[in-house]
């Protein structure tokens, strides 16, 4: 087990990021763990893009919870990636849905090389109806099964009012996360809401859903 010098320092002296995400879960009725792992990424993480990243990750911050309007289970921990002389934080919620399974998808902010790469790329978007959303994000699909549950065009606008949101789905779960910053509670509760909401939309609003 590889341990890092802020792992050691986190042992140590108790942070008041620690401090706060405590009052924060007990606030929400929530557990709290002050780090979930030391070294890596618990196993049910370690399949999205995000969690594979940098040479040390560690999560830390760890709280759980349940989510009864869309019958799941929520988590959130702060991640941290170090490697090539750089430490990268960032705050995670999942959503996980025991008994359904979505279609795979990830869901990343537009930058300008998107810009760049579209000049020579004609590649219609899954929902080229969303021109907000096509304007603000980069979608890539998997293939669709028809026992998932699909991405529709009602969760899409939901994101379209948002910046900066990255979305990974894979199986029963969901993350959601900027990959700029961690979040403060009073952000984490207006994540907290956005993904529930965008998972409710996935779940219960089947309108125009993609075929």
């Amino acid at each position: 087990m590889a341990f890092t010098f802020q792992n050691i320092l986190d042992r140590v002296f108790p942070s008041s990021r620690g401090e706060e995400l405590k009052q924060f879960a007990y606030q929400e009725e929530y557990n709290y763990k002050r780090q979930g792992r030391l070294a890596g990424v618990p196993y049910y993480f370690a399949r999205f893009r995000l969690l594979k990243k940098g040479d040390f990750r560690t999560v830390h911050h760890f709280i759980s919870g349940e989510l009864s309007s869309i019958y799941a289970k929520l988590s959130i921990f702060d991640f941290h990636t170090a490697g090539n002389n750089k430490t990268k934080k960032t705050t995670v919620i999942e959503i996980k849905c025991d008994s359904q399974s979505f279609d795979d998808f990830y869901i990343r902010p537009k930058n300008a090389l998107h810009g760049i790469k579209g000049l020579f790329l004609n590649r219609e978007p899954f929902f080229p109806e969303l021109t907000e959303f096509n304007e603000k994000y980069v979608l890539e699909y998997d293939a669709f099964n028809k026992s998932n549950i699909p991405l529709n065009s009602a969760a899409l606008r939901l994101l379209s009012t948002t910046k900066d949101t990255y979305i990974e789905s894979k199986g029963n779960q969901i993350i959601f996360y900027s990959n700029k910053y961690r979040l403060s509670p009073e952000e984490l509760r207006e994540g907290i809401t956005f993904a529930e909401d965008f998972v409710s939309k996935l779940l219960f609003d089947n309108t125009d859903n993609f075929v």
